[in-house]
């Protein structure tokens, strides 16, 4: 019987230490684009803008939302309107090449464009003291916070 315990730990251990941790996780991520001469593009300069992102986990499910927001000196301000604000649900899948969320868009608020499609794939990995995920680093805020805690996701 140890024998048999000896094989299969190995196999075992990336499923249960490489999880991603159920929560409530935050992240900036800068509000730019390239342009079709590669060249990147900033919203608004010279003034930094950012979607603060709030990313909960919970199982396979995952709730994206981005809130645009501008810094400035220390003081973070909240626009009513500047930037969009986008909300995704989707699901986390494991791949050959790591884990994989895959984000359909639920419903965006105060959007200048379409966009071309209403689905998105990003790898996530885990962090020391959260995730990254489409080069955004999210830090854990809340752990186990529980989806159904969010209302601003069921909205319509």
């Amino acid at each position: 019987m140890k024998f048999l315990i000896l094989i299969l730990f190995p196999f075992c251990t990336p499923c249960v230490f490489g999880q991603i941790v159920d929560g409530y996780y935050k992240g900036m991520e800068r509000m730019c684009w390239t342009d079709e001469n590669g060249k990147t593009e900033y919203y608004d300069p010279p003034r930094k803008w950012y979607h603060l992102n709030s990313l909960y986990i919970q199982n396979d499910s995952v709730f994206l939302s981005r809130v645009p927001v501008t810094i400035h000196k220390k003081d973070t301000i909240h626009s009513a309107s500047d930037g969009a604000f986008y909300y995704y649900f989707g699901k986390l899948a494991q791949t050959d090449s790591g884990t994989i969320a895959r984000f359909y868009k639920r419903r965006c608020d105060y959007c200048k464009m379409k966009k071309t499609t209403d689905t998105s794939v990003y790898k996530i990995e885990k962090t020391k003291d959260g995730v990254l995920m489409n080069g955004v680093i999210y830090g854990l805020k809340e752990k186990d916070k529980k989806i159904s805690d969010s209302s601003w996701f069921f909205e319509e």
